[in-house]
């Protein structure tokens, strides 16, 4: 029969982050997901030339996704739902 373990000394020591951890965690996602939508708009626009070379291979990615779900969705999902 193994020995207890103290007790904290688990195998699973997982603690609940502070209130100061959990905001700094927040605001950080967010100001991520700011700058990226802000760059993604600007691509799209084409006010920034520069940002050519990522948006045009996003163009090709949406334009494949779009057709791949709504071909899977459209005639997929067609006889579950009407």
């Amino acid at each position: 029969m193994p020995a207890e373990l103290p007790a904290g000394t688990g195998t699973f020591c997982w603690q609940h982050p502070s209130t100061d951890q959990l905001l700094r965690i927040i605001y950080t996602v967010l100001g991520l997901i700011v700058a990226l939508t802000a760059l993604l708009w600007a691509g799209a626009s084409g006010a920034v030339p520069a940002l050519n070379a990522v948006t045009q291979p996003l163009r090709l990615y949406g334009s494949a996704m779009g057709a791949v779900f709504s071909g899977v969705i459209g005639v997929g999902f067609y006889p579950l739902m009407g």
